[in-house]
């Protein structure tokens, strides 16, 4: 007798429910959950999940993480881990006509999650020979915007260039800690410093023996990047 879902376990199985309001009228979450009773286990064994959209209107423009946890301790012992080892930082910016050409021809869906596991490596000349850079979203896929990493231990460095038409940004990451340059004014940074450096200035780093480069690099080119979209 060939046996059916819930009689064996398929590493592969997985059962989804959805329920819409066409009305878009606001309802409880008891009709979704009543349904996923009978799948409080994948076949998997991997657990379930709910995904829901509309349920904060006022924030609409934000993604939410829900967790369902057993108890308060397992709460406490999660909220301290967030608080320890993520850092959230939200740019926001309007798509012009261009941006939403180059979104349209990268044919990229939105939200996009990219781990620096997936980035491709690239070479700036200016650069140690043990810098590695990242790109994470290259130029043109979401228009102006482009974003990508730089690692390196010291002693190292990233020489002093110049970006005419791009406005660029330096998320430093936990463990960072060099000393960075812009015109005339040299800082040191290191994890949780943000960087700002407008278009047309000189700029570069310098890490010492000890010290490391771990940052994430956020720019806009103003009008757009030069040669056709395509």
């Amino acid at each position: 007798m060939k046996k059916i879902e819930g009689q064996i376990r398929i590493p592969s199985g997985c059962a989804i429910s959805a329920v819409i309001s066409r009305e878009g009228r606001l309802m409880t979450g008891e009709k979704i959950i009543e349904s996923m009773k009978p799948m409080h286990e994948r076949s998997n064994g991997l657990g379930g999940g709910f995904a829901a959209y509309g349920i904060y209107p006022e924030y609409r423009d934000f993604f939410a993480l829900h967790m369902f946890l057993d108890d308060r301790t397992s709460r406490k012992n999660c909220e301290a881990f967030l608080r320890e080892t993520m850092e959230i930082v939200h740019f926001v910016t309007e798509l012009n006509d261009y941006d939403k050409t180059c979104l349209r021809e990268a044919h990229m869906s939105l939200p996009r999650f990219r781990g620096v596991s997936e980035a491709w490596h690239y070479k700036e000349d200016f650069t140690g020979a043990d810098i590695q850079q990242m790109m994470l979203l290259e130029h043109r896929n979401l228009g102006r915007l482009s974003m990508g990493a730089n690692f390196g231990t010291g002693p190292n460095y990233i020489g002093q260039h110049i970006h005419n038409e791009l406005e660029q940004w330096y998320i430093m990451l936990p463990g960072a800690s060099f000393t960075y340059t812009a015109e005339e004014e040299k800082i040191h940074v290191q994890g949780g410093d943000i960087t700002y450096t407008p278009h047309g200035s000189h700029h570069g780093s310098e890490c010492a023996d000890g010290e490391k480069f771990a940052y994430v690099w956020f720019e806009l080119c103003e009008n757009g990047y030069p040669g056709e979209i395509k």
